[in-house]
């Protein structure tokens, strides 16, 4: 939830700072700069340069690419948390308590729908990091993360169960 983890980015806690300058200064500035053709009549190129954390690039370019009046405005409409009390279906949130990018306040947000949805599983693991999960060692992982075969095996575990309950249906009606 990007409108609630908007402060915490901006902070220390956890590096959330540093890694937030990062992805600026590295992903983010330079998309931007090989895409310039295509965004100069969105963009100011002083702005970008300037821009030292993901919601200044996002105040600059997305906002009003989207057409928002200002950065707030699209967080609070693009927040996550405002849909998921609409959840009908099966889903699986699965965190890394120590991720640097996602406040703790956000990391509650998946536990308390899990607590009113029976469609929704919240899995925290104590570590992981963001986009992290990975198996094998650090300079050479597997090709595979944990995150890849929870969401395989959660998705195994629903179509087994819709089949069952197919299977079920079918012979009580017979």
């Amino acid at each position: 939830d990007i409108h609630k983890s908007d402060q915490y980015l901006r902070g220390w806690a956890r590096l959330a700072r540093m890694y937030n300058w990062a992805i600026t200064n590295g992903a983010l500035k330079s998309t931007v700069n090989a895409q310039g053709k295509v965004l100069y009549p969105i963009y100011n190129k002083a702005d970008v340069s300037r821009a030292s954390c993901v919601q200044d690039i996002d105040n600059v370019i997305m906002s009003k690419m989207y057409g928002f009046a200002n950065v707030a405005e699209m967080y609070k409409s693009w927040s996550c948390s405002q849909y998921l009390d609409n959840l009908d279906m099966p889903m699986l949130f699965l965190n890394a308590i120590d991720d640097p990018i996602i406040s703790p306040e956000c990391l509650e947000i998946p536990i308390k729908v899990s607590q009113t949805k029976d469609k929704v599983i919240t899995v925290q693991t104590q570590c992981g990091g963001h986009l992290g999960f990975y198996t094998g060692g650090w300079l050479l992982p597997d090709g595979f993360s944990w995150l890849d075969t929870a969401v395989v095996q959660f998705c195994d575990a629903i179509f087994n169960t819709a089949k069952e309950t197919e299977s079920q249906c079918s012979t009580s009606t017979n």
